[in-house]
């Protein structure tokens, strides 16, 4: 979590992941905004989003 005191607005990201083997892991987001619109977070109140992904090494 991310915090502006000064516009009481800011983000939330939390993530889960897995791991199935040493060379792959899945996993899955949120960015979360809050706070009031005048703000550097709460700008984008309006476009919080959900974010997946693979990740394979060789």
């Amino acid at each position: 979590m991310i915090g502006n005191i000064h516009n009481g607005d800011g983000i939330i990201r939390p993530k889960i992941s897995y791991e199935w083997q040493d060379n792959l892991k899945t996993w899955i987001g949120a960015d979360i905004f809050y706070g009031n619109q005048q703000g550097v977070f709460g700008q984008f109140d309006n476009n919080s989003r959900v974010v997946m992904g693979v990740e394979v090494s060789f």
